[in-house]
């Protein structure tokens, strides 16, 4: 995880992959300001999502994502109109809520993961 202008490893090493790709569907008419602005919000609720979950870097800052992750947010246009999707719209909260709680599932899977493989590496360790 890196946040947005934390360099590159040094000598030319490759970063640990870690991408969060979201792709939002919007049952509704959103304007292509409305779609700009629920990416957005997509997007700041993810890193909310990373900071309560306490991921850094691995120089000790906060992660607010990595270079790779995309964040993209379709809609049906039909139903009700958008031209706005900023936080205090209906569409911009559920956007927002359903990407955070998306987020931080996948941090809680993955953490979940990783601790498995350490366990099991050290229960490796230990029985050679």
């Amino acid at each position: 995880m890196t946040p947005a202008g934390d360099p590159q490893p040094p000598n030319g090493a490759s970063p640990t992959p870690g991408t969060i790709n979201l792709v939002t569907l919007v049952d509704a008419d959103l304007s292509p300001g409305a779609l700009v602005r629920a990416s957005t919000m997509a997007t700041e609720a993810k890193t909310l999502a990373l900071a309560e979950a306490g991921v850094v870097t691995r120089n000790g800052s906060k992660a607010t994502g990595t270079s790779t992750d995309v964040t993209v947010v379709g809609h049906s246009g039909q139903g009700v109109h958008f031209d706005y999707a900023g936080s205090p719209t209906l569409v911009g909260w559920l956007v927002a809520a359903t990407a955070h709680e998306a987020v931080g599932r996948g941090i809680a899977a993955y953490t979940k993961r990783k601790q498995a493989d350490k366990q099991r590496e050290s229960t490796t360790a230990t029985a050679g």
